[in-house]
Order: structure tokens, then sequence, then C-alpha cells
């Protein structure tokens, strides 16, 4: 026996024995009350024990269910959509898991409820992403998604029309392809249970048509490049000296307006201009890509450039823009006569007919309302909006900076910004401020805006913003600030520099902020969405697009990038392709300089 006088309270405490079972850790969620009134209740009246424990299992089925189904929803929202999966991207795969991005989803989803449990679940889910179970489950289900991907890739693949689309590809594009297809054919043979035999013959005729393809490119580009190198040069310069022997101009059939310009030069423009000339019909006769024609506008900009490499730029993008305007043209022309087909296919449908139509231009119930109206209701909105709404100044004091392609594409945007502002329901006031109407940028906008800037609703100073507001309710967005805005105040003016973000114009915005003292804040791009590949600065108008949105639904920045954000800037990029191309242009560029040395 033992002495038990001898022994303390403490050890008394400590040798005490309770029944039951105990743990450690805290418990994360409450009881279920109704679950075990009903097994006490089944006790009492001698249920079977199969039919308790099948209680308890289904219990705990729906608890599994309903803990496991964020998880699901979660997995199922990183997946990318099937219209984004095409045969000429890489297969596309499950965005990795975050944790911390989960946490914050479930906090703004419903929280499992099912079972009708409360408690602490972010604690819970928090645990359980730390655990060897969960690192299994995510393993598990993140094979089986991205097989799935696979598998739709490879459909994809197997449904693309080859035989046109391969003739409109580069050399490094089609090789690309041929690895996507080699990649695609590798995962058919390892998963041959989930393909079947006319979708692997699909794809295996898509290989041999693009290396059919690729060794006869290669065979043509080696002739190709070959007779470039050596006699394209030779030839170009002696067409070009043929060309000024007979005193021709810098286009074969220069029209009056051009050579009116011509003659209202000084002799230093002369001399300035027909170097230009000399380098435009050099590099037109190496390279077809250039435009077939300049006019007084283009010569113009030329002569403001001093230096070879820009000239080329300026001539490569004039080039590209005459491409596209020709394939717009084309889909327009190609639109029109299937417009035309569809049109001829309805009368014919009418025609036979036997009863009353109800379309529009026939028996309609609604009235049509002409542009005329549409355009005097945005008017009207765009009235009220200068005197109520909050105020976007855009600061065109960038604009005497910017080269002729940067002052074009700032033009093309201030134009898309205006008419998204004008469209919107709630629009805001927009401001042109520190406009310098005599620099030669500001005639551009004739091009762009019909009728002058004066005809559009919008206001325009050519004092700084500093005047015409309190410098205390000013806010310059700029994409260097450290600052993230947080809202829309109706009380703050928002000021977007006039520009076009490139890589030598960092800190710019930033630098005008601290020059004239003023508050600069950020777009909170990083907090809301997550950005995969290219430049965080956005465009003029797609910064105003965000800033309307979140104006009109609240604050809710997330909703407002994934609407107005650029895909392409969302979905990592193939690095290989992207370097090739850049690679390619460089070299390109690098020939056609050392044309005229």
């Amino acid at each position: 026996l033992v002495n038990v006088t001898s022994i303390s309270w403490q050890q008394v405490l400590k040798c005490n024995i309770f029944g039951g079972l105990f743990s450690k850790y805290k418990c994360l969620l409450s009881k279920h009350g109704v679950l075990m009134k009903k097994l006490m209740k089944g006790i009492h009246t001698n249920r079977p024990k199969e039919a308790q424990s099948m209680m308890i299992r289904r219990h705990f089925m729906d608890l599994t269910h309903s803990f496991l189904f964020p998880l699901e929803q979660y997995v199922a929202n990183t997946m990318p959509l099937q219209k984004d999966i095409s045969p000429w991207k890489d297969a596309p795969r499950l965005r990795e898991f975050d944790k911390e991005e989960f946490l914050k989803f479930v906090e703004n989803a419903d929280l499992p409820s099912r079972t009708g449990i409360k408690g602490d679940w972010i604690s819970l889910y928090r645990l359980f992403c730390n655990t060897k179970t969960f690192t299994y489950w995510l393993k598990q289900r993140q094979t089986e998604v991205n097989t799935r991907l696979r598998m739709l890739h490879l459909e994809a693949l197997a449904g693309a029309t080859v035989d046109c689309t391969l003739q409109s590809k580069i050399e490094v594009e089609v090789v690309d392809f041929i690895l996507k297809l080699r990649d695609a054919l590798n995962f058919a043979e390892s998963h041959r249970e989930l393909v079947n035999e006319e979708l692997l013959c699909r794809v295996n005729d898509h290989y041999r048509k693009a290396l059919q393809y690729k060794m006869f490119i290669s065979q043509t580009l080696s002739i190709g490049m070959t007779l470039w190198r050596k006699k394209v040069f030779q030839s170009a310069a002696v067409m070009v000296r043929r060309c000024y022997c007979k005193k021709l101009g810098p286009i074969d059939e220069e029209c009056e307006e051009v050579k009116a310009w011509r003659g209202q030069l000084t002799d230093a423009e002369q001399e300035r201009l027909k170097v230009a000339i000399y380098e435009y019909n050099l590099y037109k006769y190496a390279d077809a890509t250039l435009p077939s024609n300049l006019n007084v506008s283009h010569l113009r900009k030329l002569l403001l450039m001093d230096t070879k490499t820009l000239r080329l730029k300026y001539l490569t993008y004039l080039g590209k823009k005459e491409k596209r305007h020709v394939r717009e043209e084309e889909k327009k022309r190609e639109k029109i006569e299937l417009g035309k087909q569809i049109k001829e296919k309805i009368q014919a449908e009418r025609a036979n007919a036997k009863h009353i139509t109800y379309a529009l231009g026939h028996n309609f119930i609604m009235r049509r309302i002409i542009d005329t109206t549409m355009n005097k209701i945005d008017d009207a909105r765009l009235i009220f909006a200068s005197m109520f709404a909050p105020k976007i100044v855009f600061d065109m004091g960038f604009l005497s900076e910017l080269s002729p392609i940067e002052t074009d594409l700032t033009w093309i945007q201030l134009r898309e910004a205006y008419y998204v502002n004008r469209n919107h329901h709630t629009p805001f006031a927009v401001h042109l401020t520190d406009c310098n109407f005599h620099h030669p940028s500001w005639s551009e906008s004739q091009r762009y805006f019909m009728g002058g800037l004066p005809t559009y609703m919008l206001d325009m100073d050519s004092e700084n913003f500093t005047k015409l507001y309190d410098p205390r309710q000013l806010v310059y967005l700029s994409p260097d600030a450290r600052k993230m805005l947080d809202s829309v105040e109706p009380d703050k003016v928002y000021i977007i520099g006039a520009m076009v973000d490139k890589p030598n114009k960092t800190n710019c915005t930033l630098g005008k902020a601290k020059q004239f003292n003023i508050a600069a804040a950020k777009l909170p791009i990083d907090k809301y969405v997550k950005w995969e590949c290219g430049s965080k600065s956005l465009t003029l108008n797609q910064v105003l697009s965000i800033l309307l949105e979140v104006n009109s639904n609240g604050g809710d920045w997330a909703a407002a990038f994934l609407k107005h954000v650029p895909k392409r800037k969302l979905v990592a990029k193939d690095t290989r392709v992207s370097k090739l191309i850049r690679q390619q242009n460089r070299e390109r560029e690098e020939y056609m300089l050392s044309l005229h040395q």
C-alpha cells in the first residue's frame, strides 16, 4: 500500500485517472447535436447496429463531400477555358495550387454547409493543406485534370486545318507545330486506352504533312537566302542608282501633293529627304514587307528622324499597317459576300412562306432606333458627366517627346478611350491638359478624330493640371508608383499620362507626379490578378475601361481586371518561340541596315 500521508496534493492530482479519449489538438468544428440525438434515440429504441453504422457512415460521407467541394471548385477555376485551347499553342496545364489564394476563395464563397456544422472552417482548411493526405489528393487530381487537358489538346490538333494554315506560318512556327505534334503522339502512345484509332491516324497524318512542308520551306529558304544575300543588294543598288539617274522621286508615280510639298523644302531638308528616299527604295527592293507607297505625312515624319535605325523601324511599322489594312479589307469583302448569300437565302424563304413575316424591316413590335438618336443619347450622357461625374485628366505634355510611331499609337488609344467612355452608362468627365496646339504631332489628331477634336465632347486646355485643379485632389496614375489605388473616389481627379509606355519611357509619369508634388498611385494589379507575361503597363483605353468598371460595380477590381486586361497577359507564354521570333527580327534589321553603310 502507498503511504498517502506522505503525498502532496500536486502528486495526488497527477495520479488521478479519468476515463475517456483525450487529444492535444484544438477542436475547430462544433459538435453535431442532431446526429448525437438520432444515435441516442436509436439506442433507446433498439435500432439495429447496421442502421446506426449506416447513419454514421452517411454523416461522414456528407461531411467529406462538403469539405472537398470548395477544393474541387477551386481546382476547376484554375483550369483554362476550352475555347483557349489551340493546336498552335502548347498543351494547357493546370495552374499551380496557391494556398493563400484558395483561402481567399473560400472566404468569398459559401462555406461547406450541407451538414449544418459550424466552426472555424478556414483554420481547418489551412491545417489540411499541410497534410500528406492533401498532397496525395492534389497530385491525383492534377494528374487527372492535366490528362483531360492533354486529350482536349490532342483533339484540337486532330481537328486543325493543316493544309491551309501552314502556308501562312513562318518556319519557326512550323517547327514548333511539329514539336507539338510529336509530343502529342508520345502522349497518345502512353495512353492508348484513352485515344481511339481515328484520332491517332489524323494526328499522324498532320505530322507527316507538317514534316513535308518543313522540308519544302527549308529548301526554298536556303536557296532564297543565298540569292538574297548575294544578289539583292547589287540589284537593289543598281535599280536605285538608275532611278536617281532618271531623277525619279521616292514613289514611281509621285502625286501632285508630294511634288508641291517637296518644292517647299529648304536645301538641308532636301538633302535629308534624298537620304531617306534612297534608304526607302533600297529597303523596298530587299524586303517585300515595307509599304508600297509613301505620302506627304510619311515623308514629313521621316525628315524628323536622325538615324537610319529609326527610319527603318518606322518603314517596317508602315508596312505592317498596310498589310493589316489589306487583310481587313479582304475580310470585309468576304463578310459582304457572305451577307449577300444569307440575305438571298432569307429572301427566298420569305418569298415561299405563306404567313406574315415577323422580323426587322417587316412586321415588328419594336421601334427602330436610328444611329443619330443613339449619338444624341450618348452626347447627353457626356454633358451630364461633365457637370457631375468624377474627372479624368489626360496629360498631353508627353506628346511632343514621342516618336512618330508612338504618336500614332497614342492618338489611336485616345480615340478608343473616348468612345469607351462615351458608350459607358456612367461616363467620366474627360479633360485634356498641357495641350500644345502648335506642335506638329497635334495635327495628327485630324486623322483619328473625324472633323477635329473641337467637335467632340472633350475639354481641352493648354494650362497645366495643377493650375486647373486643387493639387490635393490630384492623383497621378503611374505603373511605377509604390502606393496602390484602393478605390475610385468621386472627389479625386485622376491623371493618366497620354503616352505609349515603352522600355525607354520608364518612371516618366512618376517623375511628373514628383515634379508637381502630387500623389501617385498604381492600379492594384498584383493584388487581384496573377500576371503571367508581358509588361504591366496597360493602354490608355484599357486603364479608362478598368476605372469605369470599378466606378460602376462598387469597387470590384478583380472583375474589372478579368474583363479588360488582355487574356494573353494572364496566360503563360511560350518563351522559346518568342525568342526565336525576336532573333529573326533582329537578324532582319541588322541585314537591312548593312545594305546602307
